[in-house]
């Protein structure tokens, strides 16, 4: 089980630090896992490191293989850091985030779907032409 905290951590792309952070234990304990000396983790810290690492408790343990190819991509800092921040979040925290976020990408399909709509792609348009479109876009009352 050890090689594989360690192995799982750094394909994440965390720290000792991090995941210490996050599990609510010092960087050393975390090495403690890592290394071995620390051999029987309780279920909920199984489940929570786990959780934190975004793998199945099987994989952890080593009993099966990676379970997603999503579990295998490596975050970029910025994902990481966001990621972090919402597991910190309580249930109304995440609730609001993934609410907050899929309203965010319905306006953005929107608006990409209003610019398409109305992208004008006459050969002839004139400037004068563009300008109408574009002040039309503008206009909050139209």
């Amino acid at each position: 089980m050890s090689n594989k905290i360690r192995e799982i951590r750094k394909r994440r792309n965390m720290t000792l630090k991090q995941v210490a952070d996050r599990l609510g234990v010092t960087e050393s304990t975390v090495q403690r896992y890592e290394s071995g000396n620390i051999k029987n983790l309780k279920y909920e810290t199984m489940v929570m490191l786990a959780d934190i690492l975004t793998c199945s408790p099987a994989e952890l343990m080593g009993w099966v293989g990676s379970v997603t190819l999503q579990t295998q991509r490596t975050l970029r800092p910025d994902e990481s850091n966001l990621l972090d921040d919402y597991n910190v979040l309580s249930d109304i925290g995440k609730n609001k985030v993934t609410t907050y976020t899929k309203n965010l990408r319905d306006v953005e399909e929107a608006e990409a779907f209003v610019n398409a709509a109305h992208e004008r792609n006459d050969i002839d348009a004139t400037e004068e032409m563009f300008q109408n479109d574009e002040d039309i876009m503008n206009d909050e009352n139209f």
